[in-house]
């Protein structure tokens, strides 16, 4: 899972701020790996005018709810500067 959240993360780093604004505040897209079912989902949350965070999440349930989650993200500015989002920050995905 974590191979799919650094591609599609790869993917969006591509895009220009302008492109990541007109983003869904979240989408999902289900994947299967063998007899394995999980989902990536991407949030986008605008933290001001200039800024813009993206994270990627991926969840696998197992069995009554319980599964394994990630996440990773970034954060770029207008001017195309991107940061990655700090760890602690990260857990509110996982």
């Amino acid at each position: 899972m974590q191979a799919k959240i650094d591609a599609r993360l790869a993917e969006l780093r591509q895009h220009f701020f302008s492109d990541l604004a007109e983003l869904p505040e979240y989408s999902d897209n289900p994947h299967k790996f063998g007899k394995w079912e999980y989902t990536i989902a991407t949030w986008r949350d605008r933290k001001s005018d200039d800024l813009i965070q993206i994270m990627v999440q991926a969840y696998c349930p197992w069995i009554l709810g319980i599964g394994t989650m990630m996440a990773d993200g970034f954060r770029m500015q207008r001017d195309g500067m991107i940061v990655e989002v700090p760890q602690d920050e990260r857990y509110e995905f996982t």
